[in-house]
């Protein structure tokens, strides 16, 4: 019974940030808003010992779901198109995580090993149980992975924002700007489920999801429900639309996960200013050349400028998804160039950091 209070308390705390963020119209309220005011918990050494893993795990299956629910004939025959600039988002990211970490490490004076786990663009768990196996400072690359996390969430959706009005002025002043939809409202002309058939969807998506984690596959819980659900999707030629509020507990649930990697330890390295200093320029260079990549990635392709930088920025690939939805972008061609990039990354960096080490 104390998990389950602690849980709802979470949850009200999170509920709380997501209603201030909300009210003062600032950018993914139900995630960034949560996250924040669960932090503010954590670094004061209260966050709760609630199950958030669990619900957390529930919460990607959701997003599995929304994400598989877009697949049709027509997005299926156009994700083809995705192989080439998903090959390249990969490679710039292997090699800015090294860039970075060699950089970050002649700045703050930090090891070598330290600053290249926590300078990769791979999911920060992975980095820090892989700190942890080889005895590295898994807390400070946590700090790193969990701030570089925040600042794409904040600045990514600003970013879109400017380009698209500017693309937009562009279009209305009569200049040459086409912006192709790699999945241009197929979901919303498809023929709906009916209450039975969502239902099916999504005992199939969680079985799915977990499936998929329990045989180890990357981000397994939302990428066995993505499986699932799209499949029924593709085979039934319908789709359903999801209630704001079940998108909004599921962008709480990640913000709340994401929050408990914050700790009071981690008060510290926030007053060394030249850490912080370091922190701040290299979240700043990440950010300059993952835009300048989706330039890139929108010079070969021709997508919408969006969608060029969600699939390009170093954020998570849940949180990747959540922003896509949140901001109608195309969440299937996201999360396949978002997943390559991590499973570059995942499996060539560590072998690369021992490299490089040795």
């Amino acid at each position: 019974m104390t998990s389950v209070i602690s849980l709802i308390f979470l949850f009200s705390v999170g509920s709380a940030g997501y209603i201030v963020f909300k009210k003062a119209r600032l950018p993914l309220p139900a995630l960034l808003g949560s996250m924040t005011a669960a932090a503010v918990l954590a670094m004061a050494g209260r966050y709760p010992n609630a199950p958030i893993s669990a619900v957390s795990s529930a919460c990607k299956v959701i997003m599995g779901l929304i994400m598989g629910r877009r697949l049709n004939r027509s997005s299926l025959a156009l994700l083809r198109h995705a192989i080439k600039p998903a090959l390249v988002v990969s490679v710039w990211m292997v090699l800015l995580s090294i860039f970075g970490g060699i950089l970050f490490s002649r700045m703050s004076g930090l090891p070598m090993s330290t600053s290249l786990i926590g300078s990769s663009m791979g999911g920060i768990s992975e980095m820090a149980v892989f700190a942890l196996s080889m005895n590295f400072d898994a807390a400070t690359v946590t700090i790193m992975g969990v701030s570089r996390l925040v600042a794409v969430l904040v600045i990514t959706p600003w970013i879109a924002e400017k380009w698209s009005k500017r693309l937009e002025k562009k279009r209305v002043s009569g200049g040459d700007c086409k912006t192709p939809n790699l999945n241009p409202g197929g979901q919303d002309r498809a023929a709906r489920m009916s209450g039975r058939e969502v239902g099916c969807m999504s005992i199939l998506s969680i079985a799915g999801g977990f499936a998929f984690e329990s045989v180890g596959i990357p981000a397994g819980y939302m990428l066995g429900a993505v499986f699932m659900s799209g499949a029924f999707s593709l085979v039934s030629g319908r789709t359903f639309t999801i209630p704001p509020r079940i998108m909004a507990a599921a962008q709480i649930g990640i913000g709340l996960e994401i929050a408990r990697q914050f700790g009071p330890e981690q008060i510290g390295y926030f007053t060394n200013a030249r850490f912080l200093i370091t922190l701040i320029v290299s979240n700043i260079l990440t950010n300059a050349l993952n835009l300048l990549l989706s330039l890139i990635i929108r010079k070969m392709t021709g997508w919408d400028p969006l969608t060029c930088l969600l699939s390009t920025c170093a954020g998570g690939l849940s949180q990747m998804v959540i922003v896509a939805e949140e901001m109608n972008a195309d969440p299937l061609t996201i999360g396949i160039l978002q997943l390559t990039r991590y499973l570059a990354i995942v499996s060539c960096l560590p072998f690369l950091v021992m490299t490089m080490l040795a």
